[in-house]
Formats: C-alpha cells, structure tokens, sequence
C-alpha cells in the first residue's frame, strides 16, 4: 500500500513540479488571456448518430505523433506502473462520455483526454502546490476561463465545468503555438516559458525545443507522458498490459 501511494504521489507531483519552476498558468494568464466571456473558439456540431459520432472521434486524432519514440517511450513507462494506470482508467470511466462530447464540440484530438491521467490521475478532488481538480487548474487560469474561484465555491472541482473550460484553454494555446504538442507544454509549463523558448529558436517544433532543452525537465516528459497514456489504453496488450473489459477509456478508442 506504501508502495502504492508514492506512486500516486509520484505522478501527481510530475506536473505539479513544474508549477514551481514557472508557475504552471498562473503568472502569465492575468495579463495574457482576457475573460471567458470573450475567448470564442470555433466548434463543430456533435453529431446524434452514434456512427457519425464515432467517426467524429476517430478523425480528431494528433496522428503521426502517437509514434514517436518518446511517447512509445512513455507508454512502456506508464505501463510498469499498472497500479496507477488501473486506478486512473477506472476513474476515468465516470467522465469519459462527458469528455469526448467536449473535444468533438471544440474539434480538439481525442488524445487530450488524458491530460487529466497526468495532471490529477482522473481525480477531481486532487490538489497539488496551487492548482486543484481534474485538470489541475490554478485560480488565475480558472477564472480567467470563466470557473469560479472564491471562499465559497471552487469550480475547479466541477468535473464538467472544468472540462469545459481545460479544452477551451487547450484550444486557445493551439491556436497560439500552433500545434498540439506546444500547447500541452504550454499548458504545463506556462505560455510565457514557451514564447520565451520559442524566441531563443525561432520556428522550433516541441521536439526541437526539448532537444535544445529549451523547455523544464517535468514539461519535456509532459507532452509525451498524455500522448502515451492515450497509446497505452488504446492498445494494452502492446505494452505487456491487461486491463479489465468494459472501461470507457479504453472503448474510447474502439471505433469500428
């Protein structure tokens, strides 16, 4: 059981390290992001057949990046610790079906889902240095993105108001940086951490910027860890690992 919860704990406290080294979002975002009532992202209809709404997911995907050998890396990592990845999966079976209609509405890769396996291991009472939730929002963020903060209420803590709002922010990084993968570094690390690397390597893709080590430690092994915990549910048996039937993370990926 020890053994168990440094693991947990371990994992909780990868994303919650950078905080420290950049202030996760919340030194940046109350000069950088105006209130939510203003930042619109474009959204797609949610399709009502369930097939059309299948393929709607299948074709929301971050594609050729599933097989770097980072996150192939990373999924083999996430895979020893079957424990936790467990635990988060089973988790995650409550939110699922309220995620995946949220990334098909913002036309956000399905692979995003798991931002939550790495930021909270799908616990939406987790609490690291300064953020809180699912989605380990800090307060700056939150409120920035509509989500009340204050001594009487804590959004954060709203699996689906939360999520509403991370795959708002996630979009609104993308469409900042450019790609997916420069928006979970971002989302990690700060947005202000990766303008600064940018600025040092004009035009660099994440990978670049992590070879250059442009970017913190915790955020390089950030964007690989969500990618390659989408790897590991979609296809266990790959990565030595069996999991029970029937858990809607892993169904997620299940198309046909």
């Amino acid at each position: 059981m020890k053994l168990h919860q440094a693991l947990f704990g371990f994992l909780l406290c990868c994303s919650c390290s950078t905080a420290e080294e950049a202030s996760l979002q919340e030194l940046p975002l109350p000069v950088e992001v105006v209130p939510a009532v203003v930042v619109e992202v474009p959204s797609l209809p949610i399709p009502s057949d369930p097939v059309q709404k299948r393929v709607a997911y299948a074709n929301r995907t971050v594609g050729a990046l599933r097989d770097h050998p980072a996150v192939v890396a990373q999924a083999h990592d996430l895979a020893r610790d079957s424990w936790t990845v467990r635990v988060g999966l089973r988790r995650a079976d409550a939110f699922f079906a309220m995620i995946e209609e949220q990334l098909v509405h913002h036309n956000v890769p399905r692979e995003l889902a798991f931002v939550p396996m790495v930021e909270s291991v799908f616990h939406p009472e987790a609490r690291g240095r300064r953020a809180v939730g699912l989605w380990q929002f800090t307060k700056a963020t939150a409120q920035a993105y509509g989500l009340r903060v204050d001594g009487q209420l804590d959004e954060r803590r709203d699996p689906v108001k939360s999520t509403a709002a991370a795959i708002q922010y996630l979009r609104h990084l993308h469409d900042r940086f450019g790609s997916w993968e420069l928006a979970l570094a971002a989302y990690n690390a700060g947005p202000s951490r990766v303008r600064r690397a940018m600025r040092a390597r004009p035009g660099a893709t994440f990978w670049e910027l992590s070879e250059a080590k442009l970017l913190p430690p915790v955020t390089r092994r950030y964007v690989p860890k969500v990618i390659g915990s989408a790897l590991l549910a979609d296809d266990p048996e790959r990565f030595g690992l069996r999991l029970p039937e029937g858990l809607a993370a892993v169904a997620f990926f299940r198309t046909s």
